[in-house]
């Protein structure tokens, strides 16, 4: 990822990042809502729940933000197009509302044109704006439009191509914006919406396997913090309220998410497991799943081990009330 890798010296690279679910639906919510995935259900697959959340979008427009958001397939996928368009999106793009000349594959548009669309469609929009755009090309089935070149004795050879591709695809998108008359003014937030596997064969309950990039980079951030790295313990669902404190606008109603630039702010990490739960601390590290009634990993000293366990199955317990209660 040399692409990826030059664009860490233009920002702040979080290298301790944790997805909050293991799906699209989940990744988009934690997002845009703060609000974290649960095991079992998805709120984005309840439209009567996932309405009532907070969404960045719902706060920036009346700070008067125009807004757009951009996928290269079909959003009916995982209940995400309901939560999208319940989000108030001034427009909102999906396959279909493309040209048909585009080369596409199973899921949809290939990240180089949809980045191209992207690239496009922001240059139009009055200043300020909040734009999304949710790539696919490195989901499977990888049939994205270039050689294949990386060769591992790994069954995921397919998927780390496919980075390898969506990472040329960022690299050419960066080169375009920086030219434009925006860019000095614009954040960019890279996140994925998920784990997934690697040439280490991490299993998908453990930590490893739901450790992904979260970069902010851009010409607003200053000179001296371009180039470093947060070692903070953290999660997606913590993007809004870290966006909106730079902003200065007041971000509560995130209840969920904490600002990552606040020093006191305590450091974990929550995801769902499936059917069980995963917790991350400085303290300790467990993963219990329901299936098994047992941890299927822990890693926390016998002195702190009732405290770390006690904390993350309060979090699940609460953050389940609230999702019923929605």
């Amino acid at each position: 990822r040399p692409n990826f890798k030059r664009l860490e010296q233009e920002g702040i690279l979080f290298t301790q990042h944790y997805a909050s679910g293991n799906r699209s639906d989940q990744g988009n919510v934690a997002v845009i809502s703060g609000f974290p995935a649960t095991p079992i259900s998805s709120i984005a697959h309840t439209p009567e729940k996932s309405q009532k959340l907070p969404g960045l979008v719902k706060i920036l427009k009346n700070e008067g933000y125009a807004s757009s958001y951009y996928f290269g397939g079909q959003l009916i996928y995982g209940g995400i197009k309901s939560y999208i368009m319940s989000n108030a999106f001034d427009n909102v793009y999906e396959m279909e509302d493309f040209e048909k000349h585009y080369p596409r594959g199973k899921l949809g548009i290939h990240d180089e044109y949809m980045l191209q669309e992207h690239l496009n469609g922001i240059s139009k929009l009055k200043e300020p704006f909040f734009s999304m755009i949710f790539t696919v090309s490195s989901h499977s089935p990888y049939d994205f439009p270039r050689e294949k070149i990386i060769q591992f004795a790994s069954m995921e050879n397919e998927y780390l191509n496919s980075v390898h591709y969506a990472d040329r695809c960022l690299g050419d998108y960066f080169k375009q914006a920086v030219e434009t008359n925006w860019y000095k003014n614009t954040l960019f937030i890279i996140v994925s919406d998920h784990g997934h596997g690697s040439q280490r064969n991490h299993s998908v309950l453990s930590k490893e396997y739901r450790k992904i990039p979260l970069l902010f980079l851009g010409d607003v951030i200053k000179d001296e913090f371009k180039g470093t790295q947060m070692a903070r313990i953290c999660s997606q669902i913590d993007i809004p309220s870290t966006l909106l404190h730079q902003l200065n606008i007041p971000s509560q109603e995130f209840s969920w998410s904490r600002n990552l630039f606040n020093p006191v702010t305590r450091e974990f990490a929550y995801y769902e497991a499936t059917e069980g739960i995963g917790w991350i601390s400085p303290d300790g590290y467990f993963v219990y799943h329901r299936q098994m009634n047992d941890y299927f990993q822990k890693q926390i000293s016998p002195e702190k081990e009732e405290q770390v366990i006690k904390t993350g199955k309060a979090y699940l317990q609460v953050l389940f009330q609230e999702y019923i209660d929605y």
